[in-house]
């Protein structure tokens, strides 16, 4: 399989999972897959009108495997700097193993992300890279569990009141 062919596969499974938490839990109005290699997955509205950029990102392991999750600095900073100059709400969610969903929004976060240089496999590009990344603490992140029914449910809040809100 080539690395097109392999990348666009998992932004597929992503924005598949990605409509099923939305259904259950978001609510977000106009979702889509954003073009491809347009710097985020998918963009949606909420019911406010407010526009929402969303990274997709699945994961090869169960939630409480590690503390933290790491975004890619480009990725971040790409969401980072469309909320500062158009005010779309920047929203990073991972998926994980064992049918969760660790949902961050980067413009509320509480704590620092830690920066740091990571070597890691790409499957799709066979090779190791070593890129930097931010490392964003569980503690600031919404997480979802799939209940029996295969419907997502609240399983933990973040520290702020309402994930797709951002400060003033």
């Amino acid at each position: 399989m080539d690395e097109n062919t392999y990348f666009e596969e998992k932004e597929t499974e992503d924005y598949k999972e990605f409509t099923k938490l939305n259904e259950d839990i978001l609510h977000l109005k106009n979702v889509g897959r954003t073009p491809q290699l347009h710097h985020t997955d998918a963009s949606g509205l909420t019911k406010d009108g407010r526009v929402i950029n969303i990274e997709l990102k699945q994961r090869t392991f169960d939630m409480d495997t590690y503390n933290t999750l790491y975004i890619d600095d480009h990725k971040c900073c790409n969401l980072l700097m469309d909320f500062v100059v158009l005010k779309f709400i920047p929203i990073y969610i991972n998926f994980m193993t064992d049918d969760t969903a660790i949902v961050f929004n980067l413009s509320r976060l509480h704590k620092r992300p830690k920066i740091t240089k990571q070597r890691a496999y790409s499957k799709g590009k066979q090779a190791y890279e070593y890129n930097d990344k931010q490392e964003l603490y569980i503690e600031d992140a919404y997480i979802y569990k799939k209940d029996k029914d295969n419907k997502y449910k609240l399983i933990k809040s973040g520290k702020s009141k309402d994930i797709l809100k951002t400060y003033k």
